[in-house]
């Protein structure tokens, strides 16, 4: 059965494993069908489309999964860089800076920004002569360290074999 009004714009992808589409969905396993949201009616869907839907609702699940979220975080080349002086306690820009080797300015900040954004890093504005700002981890940003301390110790215990690998891939 063809789709009424446009196949985008009325049917929705249920949760489900089948690949039989337009079939009444089952609780033995079956993908429940994909159906006109305002008819209500299963509807067929190509390969492609069944490929489509799939890639979207993945590309949906990858978009809300928390530890996504978090590996997007700590994936930034910056972010373990810019947290782990910030363990030692509070730093004023200029010491992050000097600590942060190959950090410009405006890396910095935008880092420092997202980090604050996130919640991981609190920024403090030092009301004395002159006047400075200082950053500090949180809570929450504290309570992440142990991870990056992991991944820390994983990467200088085997980035000499993924560089191996990576040089036999080349060749």
């Amino acid at each position: 059965m063809a789709p009424r009004g446009g196949f985008d714009r009325h049917i929705a992808l249920s949760t489900g494993t089948s690949r039989h589409f337009g079939v009444p969905w089952d609780a033995g396993g079956a993908h429940p069908p994909v159906v006109d949201r305002e008819l209500g009616d299963p509807v067929t869907l190509t390969a492609d489309q069944q490929r489509a839907a799939a890639k979207d609702a993945y590309a949906s699940y990858l978009a809300e999964c928390p530890s996504r979220q978090v590996l997007d975080i700590l994936g930034s080349k910056w972010t373990t860089l810019v947290l782990l002086p910030l363990e030692e306690g509070p730093q004023r820009h200029s010491q992050l800076r000097a600590r942060v080797a190959g950090a410009s300015q405006k890396m910095l900040t935008e880092t420092l920004r997202l980090l604050e954004r996130d919640g991981l890093v609190a920024r403090e504005v030092k009301q004395v002569y002159p006047a400075h700002v200082e950053y500090s981890l949180t809570d929450l940003g504290a309570s992440l360290m142990a991870i990056v301390h992991h991944m820390k110790d994983w990467a200088d215990a085997h980035m000499a074999e993924v560089e191996w690998h990576r040089r036999a891939a080349g060749s």
